[in-house]
């Protein structure tokens, strides 16, 4: 067993010979169990499809110049307040 250290921030260092043994990319996924324990699984993201359309990416851009801003739990509200625009 590795005992791992926990930061102020909540952050682990996985120790090399872990890196090596699972981390076949640059994830890794973690079940944790009812009982506390919990499991590491090397994981392959695959590129997420982009559900804006270019005139709404632009806007965002444009919005996320500007100082202040709104935050939206889902992306459904952002979508109605960037057509709103």
């Amino acid at each position: 067993m590795e005992i791992l250290k926990i930061s102020q921030r909540g952050q682990i260092t996985l120790p090399v010979s872990i890196r090596r043994t699972i981390l076949k990319g640059k994830y890794v996924g973690i079940e944790v169990y009812a009982d506390g324990r919990a499991m590491l699984i090397p994981v392959r993201v695959e590129k997420e499809k982009i559900d804006y359309s270019e005139e709404e990416l632009e806007k965002i851009k444009k919005l996320a110049r500007k100082k202040g801003g709104r935050r939206y739990k889902i992306s459904n509200s952002a979508k109605g307040h960037i057509k709103s625009l």
